[in-house]
């Protein structure tokens, strides 16, 4: 049962776009007539953008439909992504091109659209990350994170056997996705603590982190 694909979330993992997230939440909630609080961004960290705007129209008792917040959202998202230099997080690049020097098959699996993956995926690229060969986004899917089907999703796409894929994840959310695909997670906490248990293995950063290591996870 050796080691068959490793799969990467995105936001928060292999790059710190929490604080534009943070940003363009506080924004669009104060043009909305509320305020948006660290508590706030907490409890939709991680999530895909209809759970998000879902929880901005409840907190604003705003008339307008979900889809004009979402796109108001995706609007200030793709500004900050376009304008702002984009933080790659220590170890990404190191830990993606150990495993596509490994030959694995790996994708990026996101909560996030996929106009703004794209955007993401040229400052991966830029920073000196290989190309991936698959990537699936929130609006790719029918339910996504917590959901585990952006993962199974990604492991068809590969042709791979989800319960020996090693899945790297940020938040609670992503973790729980990745749990209830049948993987096995390695957890680097961001903004929200998460505990180790079965098949979830927290980390402090990915700096350090290679194949051999996503190999003795998957071992036990």
């Amino acid at each position: 049962m050796g080691l068959s694909a490793v799969l990467f979330d995105m936001d928060g993992l292999l790059v710190n776009t929490e604080p534009m997230w943070l940003i363009a939440e506080t924004d669009l909630v104060a043009e909305l007539g509320g305020s948006w609080t660290l508590a706030d961004n907490l409890a939709v960290l991680g999530s895909a953008l209809p759970n998000v705007v879902a929880y901005i129209r409840d907190l604003t008792g705003t008339e307008l439909p979900a889809e004009r917040v979402a796109e108001m959202m995706t609007e200030r998202m793709l500004d900050l992504l376009a304008t702002a230099e984009i933080d790659i997080q220590p170890g990404a690049i190191d830990l993606i091109r150990a495993v596509a020097e490994e030959n694995l098959p790996y994708g990026l699996v996101s909560a996030s659209e996929r106009s703004m993956i794209d955007l993401v995926m040229v400052a991966l690229a830029r920073a000196g990350a290989p190309n991936f060969p698959i990537s699936v986004a929130g609006d790719e899917v029918a339910r996504s994170k917590p959901d585990p089907m952006p993962y199974l999703h990604a492991a068809e796409l590969l042709g791979v056997d989800i319960r020996r894929t090693v899945i790297l994840e940020d938040s609670a959310n992503g973790v729980a996705a990745g749990w209830a695909s049948g993987a096995t997670v390695i957890a680097v906490p961001d903004a929200v603590p998460i505990e180790a248990r079965e098949r979830v293995v927290i980390r402090p950063s990915l700096v350090g982190l290679g194949v051999a290591d996503l190999r003795d996870v998957l071992a036990g």
